[in-house]
Formats: C-alpha cells, structure tokens, sequence
C-alpha cells in the first residue's frame, strides 16, 4: 500500500557548537532512538495541522543538521518558522555551553565528563505537558519499564500521523484530561493513576503557566501548588521543558553519581541539597550535574539490563 501524499521542505540548520544528536533525549519520547543519528518528532501547527520533523545528522559531532519538515497540507512561513525555532530550541543549537567551559579546569571531574561526551547537549521539550507525563511515568520504575509504558501510552493515546502508521505525537490536553483512573491503570501505573486522571484542563495549562514564568521561584511554587507535583517532578519540567538550570533535581541515580564522585554524605532533603550543590556550583548547577550523569549512563543503563536478562 502506498503512503498518502504529503509536503514537506528540507532545510540545514546550523549550530553555534559542534553537537552530538545520538545523546539519550530524556523526556522526549516520541520516535527518539538512542545512539542514532537522526531524530523524529511529531508537532500540532497553530491552525492544527499535523507536522512531522524527521532531523538528521550525516557528519558526527559537526555544526550542520538536515531538517525535513512534513505536513498533511503546505505550511505557510509562520508555522515553518515555528517549527525551525521548535528544533533549534529542542536540539539546543543556540546553546553556547559557557558554565561548562568555565568550570571544567577548575573541577577535573566534570572536565573528564565534559571530555567524555564531545557534543554533550541537555535536549528540551517545546511540549511542557509531555514533559510532566513523562517524568510522572517515570518515577519509582526501571528505565525499561518506562520505556515499555511511554510507547503503550503513545500507542493508544497518541495523535496519528495519516502518511506514517509508525509515528504518533503526544495527545492533545482535551484527551489527558478526559481518560480515566481506569485508563492510566491499564497502562499498569499503580498509584500515579489516581494523580493523573485527576489532572483538568487548567492544571495542563498552568503547567504552561509556571514553566515559563518569569521569576524561576515563582514559578516551581507554582507548579508545587498543582495537587501530586513535587519537587522532583517541578525542576524536571524547568530543566527539560524551559531550559533552566538554576536547580536541579534529586532521585536515586543523582545520589548515587554524587556520593561515588563527591561523598554527597547522608543528605536527604531538597533543602540541603540545594545548599549542597550551590556552594559547589552555583551557576547552572542542573546543566554541570548533567554533564555527569552522562557520563555514567551507559554503566546505569547496562546494569538494568543484566537485571532483566
């Protein structure tokens, strides 16, 4: 059978750095292979046309990527315009990595993890209520696991793509906030089921709200106000949702990166960590905290796997 027309327009992007598109793109599921040079996403237009990215790096660790755009119907400037900005926020090409320059000489360790991934970008999200479904799915759950329930979700929930049964986007605010604690418990998450089916239009909006207001503080109180948002799930949408590296999160892998690297000691509130973390690094202390963990994710990811094998 062959696939429904559609039209598209290439175009290469350029970045300020030499970038690496095959880094993990956390909580940004849709279509992101690990480890590969090319990258697939899935946007609704303003006027609600479906458009689909499809990024493509042909030259490791170079400044150029190849944008393919594609749309159920021709795109005028505005919405190409968009969605070039989408990417380029996304894939962080603007980003100048200055904290990590700065910093690496004066501490080895995160000058060996910078050194370890050439390219090393913190990829965003334009989509901030991807961004806290995502990271809610995550949590208390084996990397594998969230895997496995991230394409179940996406699979039955998900936005079509007419030309490409393969893809799908991320469902639309109407469709989050009408399923059911039935339904996210059939996706097998337990007690996150009451939390989620309980999530209405305004919440998903605010989400938007505070992730993008303009005094940070402000705004993850904001976002803590929201009822089953905690501190982990409020610095996650910041970081990966609205680029901002003022503070970072805390779970189990942090901890134990840390304390392996720099005795993190017996910390246990956010508080503490906060003060913890700023004394060392008290400029985007999530970006050089990611830099780390980076370099220990092919250990973390290889130690589930033995798990399950």
């Amino acid at each position: 059978m062959s696939k429904k027309k559609f039209w598209s327009e290439t175009i290469e992007l350029e970045s300020l750095l030499p970038i690496d598109i095959t880094l993990p793109k956390t909580y940004v599921l849709a279509n992101v292979p690990f480890d590969e040079n090319h990258w697939t996403r899935v946007f609704t237009s303003l006027g609600g046309a479906i458009i689909v990215t499809r990024v493509t790096q042909k030259k490791p660790l170079s400044r150029s990527v190849q944008l393919k755009i594609e749309s159920s119907k021709a795109l005028d400037n505005t919405d190409i315009n968009l969605t070039i900005d989408k990417i380029r926020y996304e894939i962080g090409l603007d980003e100048k990595m200055q904290i990590l320059k700065e910093i690496r000489d004066s501490d080895p360790l995160v000058g060996i993890a910078v050194r370890s991934n050439p390219g090393f970008r913190l990829f965003a999200n334009t989509n901030i209520q991807e961004v806290v479904i995502l990271t809610i799915l995550s949590q208390n759950t084996s990397f594998f696991n969230y895997l496995s329930t991230t394409k179940a979700f996406f699979n039955k929930y998900g936005t079509k793509v007419a030309w490409d049964k393969s893809l799908k986007g991320f469902p639309n605010n109407e469709t989050l906030a009408n399923m059911t604690s039935k339904d996210w418990l059939e996706l097998k998450l337990g007690y996150k089921s009451k939390f989620l089916s309980n999530l209405t239009l305004e919440d998903l909006e605010n989400f938007e709200t505070y992730a993008n207001y303009p005094i940070l503080k402000r705004g993850l109180d904001g976002l803590r106000k929201i009822k089953g948002v905690g501190h982990y799930t409020a610095r996650c949408l910041m970081i990966y949702g609205s680029r901002r590296y003022e503070y970072a999160f805390l779970d189990s892998y942090v901890r134990e990166v840390l304390q392996h690297k720099y005795d993190l000691g017996g910390i246990t509130t956010i508080r503490d960590f906060d003060k913890w973390i700023n004394e060392r690094w008290p400029e985007d202390p999530a970006l050089i905290l990611h830099s780390l963990l980076l370099e220990y994710l092919p250990v973390y990811l290889q130690s589930y796997r033995e798990e399950i094998l």
